[in-house]
């Protein structure tokens, strides 16, 4: 215990009066950078090493990293070479790190190869653009075990390369070709590369489906709903990709936005939508249909899938030879026209009758 009193009162008086050249032994720090370039979000080291022009020994030193604190995010401190994890002392303030060891033998040998004596680990922040980042250090109070003072030829400092973080593989092999809702057209357009769009469609549109077109052959598609909210909601639709081998999968994503409710868009989409609801189910036998129809050449054909629910899946394919279910609306259009045009020519036959009626028994009475 004395005899690391007496180092840190040397330690002291150190700092309070440096040396004189001529009394002290030669001696240089070295700090470099473990990784020559870090993406944000990573971690990157700095090695402070000691070299002397004679063998010798390191029993104290005070060392001082000065760091940008809005790019860099401090981590630890680890000992290297002879000294051990318990010999340091280590105090973060702002943006500076003070680290103190102080050995409890006959220090640590040094020479003219570089001996490794701390490591300090930072993490880039996320928000640091690309360029040099510098870290130096300032070193006072170096001395032997036996409190001989060491002259520092200089302040070490280094300095890495922040570059763009790496960008992951594509899936490839989980992206469409092509991507079409039956109502309305998406925004922006499509592009295998955009995942995010938007649609709307007009406030009688009730349900909307997507034909689309895997980039490669044998993946799948599958849409998580077909039908729509209220009106004037936005409801979100999925359309995922998954690769032939499973390995990959994709998302595009469509806010589909129905138009807001309306009076005439009330009537004529009650009673439009009976029609083809009656229609359709003429058709499908009361279920969802659907249509396959193969492509010339061997090539997958078209295939729109129309499950039972609100789940549409299965690959499409655009080509030859495509076929799709055409539900016949305009016939509840004209349905609703001819029981109009009936209903207006009953009331029209009872207001004659009632006229007819009341002056008949007016002319009784007189």
């Amino acid at each position: 215990m004395k005899r690391y009193g007496i180092l840190l009162l040397t330690l002291f008086v150190l700092f309070l009066f440096p040396p004189k050249a001529t009394a002290a032994q030669a001696g240089s720090f070295v700090l470099r950078a473990q990784e020559e370039t870090a993406a944000p979000g990573e971690e990157v080291s700095f090695l402070l090493s000691c070299t002397t022009p004679q063998a010798g020994n390191l029993s104290a030193c005070r060392v001082r990293m000065l760091y940008d604190e809005t790019q860099l995010q401090f981590r630890k401190v680890t000992a290297k070479g002879g000294l051990s994890s318990g010999e340091l002392q280590t105090n973060v303030q702002g943006g500076s790190i003070i680290i103190v060891f102080l050995t409890g033998r006959e220090g640590i040998a040094v020479g003219r190869e570089e001996t490794p004596l701390i490591e300090v680990t930072f993490t880039v922040l996320s928000d640091v653009q690309e360029g040099r980042l510098t870290l130096s250090a300032e070193i006072d109070g170096a001395c032997d075990y036996d409190l001989q003072p060491y002259l520092l030829e200089s302040q070490p400092s280094a300095e890495f390369q922040v570059v763009s973080p790496p960008q992951p593989d594509k899936p490839q092999d989980a992206m469409l070709r092509a991507l079409q809702p039956d109502t309305g057209t998406l925004e922006p357009d499509f592009a295998p590369e955009q995942f995010s769009y938007t649609l709307e469609v007009p406030s009688n549109v009730t349900s909307v489906l997507f034909y689309a077109q895997p980039l490669r052959e044998g993946a799948t598609v599958k849409v998580n709903r077909k039908t729509l909210g209220a009106m004037g909601s936005i409801t979100p639709f999925t359309v995922t990709v998954t690769s032939p081998d499973k390995s990959q999968k994709q998302i595009y994503r469509i806010s589909v936005k129905r138009g807001e409710k309306s009076a005439a868009s009330s009537v004529s989409s009650s009673k439009g939508k009976t029609s083809s609801a009656k229609t359709a189910s003429r058709l499908t036998g009361g279920k969802a249909s659907s249509v396959t129809k193969g492509s010339k050449g061997g090539s997958p054909g078209v295939s729109v899938h129309k499950t039972e629910g609100d789940t549409t899946q299965g690959a499409s394919q655009w080509g030859e030879g495509q076929e799709s279910l055409q539900l016949p609306l305009h016939q509840g259009n004209q349905r609703a026209f001819f029981l109009g045009t009936a209903a207006a020519l009953c009331i029209g036959v009872a207001i004659v009758l009632l006229f007819w009626r009341k002056n008949h028994t007016k002319g009784k009475k007189e």
